[in-house]
């Protein structure tokens, strides 16, 4: 069955028929770049740039700039061996991506023989496989992506066929995992209202690359192109729910027609901090700015009370919030200590910044992993997992965005009550809001 685009006032349901899809720069057309034999295989000309295009948008660790690993077995895989070759150097050449270069000075060794400037590819490999890292020039960028429909139908079924080996790797006799990955199949979008807040959002922010995002995002659920992992680092879910922009998730609906909301934790990423303080300290030895802290962060005060002790304007506490995870949480230590943020959070909390700063001694990823990791083992694997050992997922909608938690109007209590009392094991009692997509 197609993917639904919404249900109109009527009461009727209209099915998307638009063919499956690749996303490009809006400036690339091959149809007239293109000879006629390799207009044949435009399909796999468009691969590679959606491939960047796609890492971009589903990875928050990728920026515009970022130069992307590309994996050469997975491109061969789609476009055989015969092709990958010629087609990388095709947009290479057509200027349309780049590599990494190195410039070197090189004579022929004759004393009187001119220095001659070479450009070559400098190689950049990943463990374990064939890649290199590409990017879009400046010119491509920067600019809206468009969708162009796959001619193959063979190679769209390639597509999906992939997509949902990769799926696969998930575990899904684990009842947590198969519980989210029903639920995440569950939900649908009005894709028209969806795409009209990404142009309407576009337009106020004036940001490109956030509207690709969305847009990829909106697509992506409106043909139900599903993708769902657990990553090994921080043990998070990663899937379209938790990809999805806030305010496009009010287009997003259940088959029930069920209202949705989330069970948003407080502080939450300060908040897995204080557990591990819990479990660093006794309560007979723990510090008393440290009590202070874990305080802040059940109350979901901490940021205000930074915010308050730094003199930073109400207008610019977002901005403060953003500036105390990137350097204080998760930047390295020795441009943190630098920072407005950390100055005030080793005033205040002396203790717990030590903890910090001990903590990211060999690595200033090693904290924020750790954070993910806690609040994955309690959401997912406490919380999560209670649902699926009370409830068929038919019976009890739930997904995740990290540390929040989605399910149906009828369970926000039932929802808050597992939350809490999941935490209540740790040690800490934290504040559960719930929040309204409409």
């Amino acid at each position: 069955m197609p993917a639904q685009l919404g249900i109109p006032k009527e009461g009727k349901v209209v099915y998307s028929t638009e063919k499956k899809s690749l996303f490009i720069p809006e400036n690339i057309d091959l149809t007239t770049m293109l000879g006629k034999k390799e207009l044949k295989q435009i399909d796999k000309y468009y691969f590679f740039p959606h491939q960047l295009y796609l890492r971009r948008v589903t990875d928050s660790r990728v920026s515009k700039a970022t130069r992307i690993p590309v994996n050469y077995s997975l491109l061969e895989e789609f476009l055989t061996t015969r092709h990958t070759s010629k087609i990388i150097k095709f947009w290479l050449d057509a200027g349309v991506i780049e590599t990494l270069t190195e410039t070197k000075e090189v004579t022929g060794g004759d004393f009187f023989e001119p220095v001659q400037t070479v450009t070559r590819i400098k190689r950049s490999y990943a463990a374990g496989s064939r890649s290199m890292r590409y990017r879009f020039t400046k010119a491509y960028r920067d600019v809206k992506t468009k969708k162009v429909a796959i001619v193959d139908h063979k190679f769209a079924k390639k597509m999906e066929r992939k997509r949902k080996e990769s799926n696969a790797k998930l575990d899904l006799t684990y009842p947590a995992h198969r519980h989210l990955h029903f639920c995440l199949h569950e939900i649908k979008i009005d894709a028209k209202a969806a795409y009209a807040t990404a142009h309407k959002e576009n337009k106020r922010k004036k940001s490109n690359e956030c509207y690709n995002k969305w847009v990829a995002s909106i697509h992506a659920i409106e043909q139900q192109e599903f993708f769902i992992s657990r990553d090994k680092t921080g043990k998070r879910i990663h899937q379209n729910w938790a990809n999805l922009a806030t305010k496009v998730k009010k287009h997003v609906y259940l088959p029930t027609g069920e209202e949705l909301v989330n069970a948003d934790i407080r502080c939450s990423q300060p908040l897995m901090l204080a557990i591990l303080l819990r479990q660093h300290y006794n309560t007979a030895s723990m510090p008393v700015n440290i009590a202070d802290y874990i305080k802040e962060c059940e109350q979901g005060t901490l940021y205000e009370t930074l915010a308050n002790e730094a003199g930073v304007a109400i207008t610019d506490r977002k901005k403060f919030k953003r500036g105390f995870f990137k350097r204080v949480l998760y930047g390295r230590n020795e441009k943190a200590m630098l920072t407005q943020e950390w100055q005030v959070f080793d005033r205040l909390f002396k203790d717990v910044a030590a903890y910090v700063v001990r903590a990211k001694a060999k690595s200033h990823k090693a904290l924020s992993h750790a954070l993910q990791r806690m609040e994955s083992e309690i959401i997912i694997d406490k919380v999560i997992a209670g649902i699926a050992a009370d409830y068929h997922p038919e019976h009890y909608f739930a997904l995740t965005i990290h540390d929040s938690i989605t399910v149906t109007r009828s369970n926000e209590t039932n929802i808050q009550k597992r939350m809490l009392d999941a935490f209540t094991k740790y040690g800490v009692h934290p504040t559960i809001s719930i929040e309204n997509f409409q």
